[in-house]
């Protein structure tokens, strides 16, 4: 099932609903190409795309349905998701990830991290990026709290800055350039950086280094 939608509430709700049909979801940058989108659909022939006029029309029918949970067992090599690479040397690839490949990786980064229910964690990666497979079920397996920012929140300083103090951030999961433009001191509630996604300079990790946990991570998938 694709998701294609813009940084919201939604997209969680939708990967939830879509794993609870025992399907696989395919997450779309709504930003890419309309030619690269119809190819990701011909290429892993997904039925559905929830997109904003899908949510529309279930908020308008959604008092039809049934609230009760169904009862579904899923196997481990089951999908959980497909996640397609940017393509930049020809074709983009579909990276097929199981519940044994989540699960394992998920309950050995909780242990790494000493991730514990009070923890909060902020969305920062596209849905359509792997790291944001993390960022999503680290909170939810541990019990903790996930937010999601908007884009236009994300690309202010400023407003993200503000957002993690009022909302006592602990886990943050970045790429090294955007941590390099974050005032250092700042965040009290900070527990734990993650740095993944680009080459981290020694200089970042040693500027975070009394302040809170700092780990170099690249490659989850």
């Amino acid at each position: 099932i694709g998701i294609k939608l813009e940084r919201n509430e939604w997209i969680i709700i939708s990967i939830l609903a879509v794993l609870k049909t025992g399907a696989a979801y395919v997450p779309l940058d709504i930003e890419l190409p309309e030619e690269r989108i119809e190819y990701i659909k011909t290429d892993c022939e997904y039925k559905l795309c929830i997109d904003s006029e899908v949510i529309a029309f279930f908020d308008e029918k959604k008092n039809l349905y049934s609230g009760l949970n169904q009862k579904l067992v899923v196997d481990l090599d089951n999908l959980v998701c497909i996640i397609y690479t940017s393509g930049t040397t020809g074709y983009p690839k579909g990276v097929l990830v199981n519940h044994y490949n989540i699960s394992n990786y998920i309950t050995s980064i909780s242990e790494t991290y000493g991730v514990t229910s009070e923890d909060r964690f902020v969305l920062f990666s596209n849905i359509s990026f792997d790291a944001s497979i993390e960022q999503i079920f680290l909170p939810f397996v541990n019990g903790g709290r996930l937010y999601v920012l908007s884009k236009e929140s994300l690309l202010n300083t400023d407003k993200f800055m503000a957002f993690l103090v009022a909302n006592e951030i602990t886990h943050l999961h970045a790429t090294p350039s955007f941590l390099n433009t974050l005032p250092v001191g700042n965040l009290k509630s900070l527990k734990r950086i993650v740095s993944a996604g680009e080459r981290c300079p020694v200089e970042l990790a040693e500027r975070w280094a009394d302040k809170c946990d700092f780990y170099n991570k690249y490659g989850p998938t």
